[in-house]
């Protein structure tokens, strides 16, 4: 339910913040698979896989988040900034 995938999310967060993005992977996509329309988590996975060096696969997470709410700023900021990167 919903207070498990919180749950999942912020130690996915947690994960990512303390530089073990690899570990952080798996939670967060168990979160958004657990519950899809966790717009904030798709972010957090789009985040944690462009620190995996997996632009695509970030930019496709970011993009969901704003289907999912297009007024996210978070995920859009994120977006523009992938688009600048090298």
């Amino acid at each position: 339910g919903q207070a498990r995938g919180d749950t999942l999310h912020l130690l996915g967060l947690l994960l990512h913040q303390a530089g073990r993005p690899d570990e952080a992977e798996p939670l967060l996509r168990e979160t958004v698979a657990t519950e899809p329309g966790f717009f904030e988590a798709w972010n957090s996975l789009g985040a944690v896989l462009l620190t995996l060096g997996r632009r695509d696969e970030a930019a496709a997470a970011w993009r969901t988040a704003l289907r999912l709410n297009p007024s996210y700023d978070k995920a859009a900021a994120n977006l523009g900034r992938l688009a600048k990167m090298p």
